[in-house]
């Protein structure tokens, strides 16, 4: 099983944002998106989910080109979080949450066992049971986008891909999704996360693809992908990798810019 780009090309406009890219991606393991902004990072990973169409190459799902899977296998198998998503509905948040289990449900029909047990195993594992029944578009931005995260939980996907998913959350939360994402990669769900702050990536990275202009500069294990010299020529950042403390595989710790330094 894996969840493939193969010579993925796309413009937008008329600015190519991703470049001939191959990329494959397997259950149980954690893969981080990381680049500059513009890299081509949240353009990848609609691709992936199906939601953007490419201009030449395939999305491929256990050998199937995407495109030809039924809407509802498609989103029973791959759950995707946007980047920033607004709740407007006057629903509470265990209603919101209930949604993700649409794809499993025929229209009209009551929540079954496996649904309220997803529901509420999603709400845990998010630490959203404590405002359940409040007005979703009441909610701090923080506990939205937990709330958003768990109706992505309860639809139980096969692989789960995630933008930006610490964005409004206090570095408490921040480190509770990320052991959130580990818990659903140790299930065997693939998990696909764009990600900005590298010691977040080297936290919960089993492989880091490393985008740049729209190309995929690297794609491999964490420890030999995230380098100081690799660090150095995507981001401009001078850095030194400490060894493993308190469970973190490295720490990174940002000395300035390159230019500046040298």
């Amino acid at each position: 099983m894996a969840l493939t780009a193969r010579s993925l090309s796309l413009s937008l406009g008329r600015r190519l944002v991703l470049d001939a890219i191959s990329l494959s991606v397997r259950p149980g393991r954690i893969t981080v998106l990381l680049g500059p902004n513009g890299a081509g990072k949240t353009s990848l990973l609609r691709c992936l989910a199906g939601l953007l169409r490419p201009e030449s190459g395939a999305i491929m799902l256990d050998d199937a080109p995407i495109g030809t899977l039924p809407l509802r296998e498609r989103a029973r198998r791959i759950g995707y979080l946007p980047q920033s998503a607004e709740l407007v509905w006057s629903l509470n948040a265990r209603d919101v949450i209930a949604l993700g289990r649409h794809p499993w449900r025929s229209p009209f029909a009551a929540p079954s066992e496996a649904d309220r047990a997803a529901i509420a195993d999603a709400m845990t594992a998010t630490d959203t049971e404590r405002f359940a029944d409040r007005p979703a578009n009441e909610l701090s931005g923080g506990e939205r986008a937990r709330v958003l995260l768990a109706r992505v939980l309860a639809g139980s996907p096969e692989w789960l891909l995630a933008d930006e998913p610490l964005a409004s959350l206090d570095p408490a939360h921040q480190i509770d999704i990320l052991d959130r994402f580990r818990a659903a990669a140790d299930r065997g769900c693939g998990v696909v996360i764009v990600l900005h702050d590298l010691n977040h990536a080297a936290r919960i990275a089993d492989d880091i693809a490393l985008l740049h202009g729209g190309r995929l500069v690297a794609h491999g294990p964490a420890a030999d992908t995230l380098t100081p010299a690799a660090i150095a020529e995507i981001f401009d950042l001078s850095v030194e990798i400490l060894p493993a403390a308190r469970g973190y595989p490295m720490q990174i710790v940002t000395c300035g810019r390159r230019n500046s330094a040298e």
